[in-house]
């Protein structure tokens, strides 16, 4: 059924098979991750002294952190999988109602996830999972699901007023966010390309 819908898509546009294979590739992370975190959980569950070492990569300043927790490894999946789900995002084909629609779903779905972390998993132990810089991720994410909705209020024409609420929206956001990062980066968590990318969507938002 995949390799049918793939011949199809080929046929209209083979940039967007590119687009297709790659979302595809995606939410099957996405899945194995949260079987992965459903195993978790039940090993938590029947085995709660339960100790093992688990160690990843911060995200943004590359330095391994390594916890006998499985609290610390399920909110690492959880994050895995809301950069997962915002990669998803991303990569909808946003010319077609279809792609808008669910590009504007999973950056939501993103968001949720993100404040889903910051609101059960405390005292984290890495950058990339402490509170301040979620809370900044998931502002991140809503300006782009805002951005999102605001190209389709474009596309389907709605009235100006709309238009502009949306529009004075999304560059408060980031224009907000563009603060944030300049801080962030200050203290050595992310670099000069992220400064670079909030710049580049508050000025494309006005």
């Amino acid at each position: 059924m995949q390799s049918k819908a793939l011949e199809a898509i080929q046929l209209v546009s083979p940039s967007l098979a590119v687009v297709w294979i790659i979302s595809l590739i995606q939410m099957e992370g996405r899945d194995l991750l949260y079987k992965y975190f459903g195993q978790l959980e039940l090993l938590e569950l029947r085995f709660p002294e339960m100790r093992a070492n688990f160690s990843w990569n911060d995200a943004f300043t590359n330095k391994m952190t390594t916890q006998t927790s499985i609290a610390y490894e399920k909110a690492s999946i959880l994050f895995q999988i809301a950069a997962t789900q915002s990669a998803i995002a991303a990569s909808q084909n946003r010319f077609e109602a279809e792609g808008t629609k669910l590009s504007f779903y999973y950056f939501r779905a993103c968001a949720g996830m993100l404040t889903y972390i910051n609101e059960n998993f405390l005292h984290a132990p890495s950058t990339d999972l402490s509170r301040e810089v979620i809370k900044f991720l998931v502002g991140v994410i809503l300006a782009q699901g805002t951005e999102v909705f605001l190209e389709k209020c474009i596309e389907e024409k709605k009235v100006h007023a709309l238009v502009a609420k949306i529009s004075s929206q999304a560059a408060s956001m980031y224009i907000s966010l563009n603060e944030e990062v300049k801080d962030f980066q200050g203290k050595g968590i992310f670099d000069r390309n992220w400064v670079t990318l909030i710049q580049v969507c508050t000025y494309w938002s006005h």
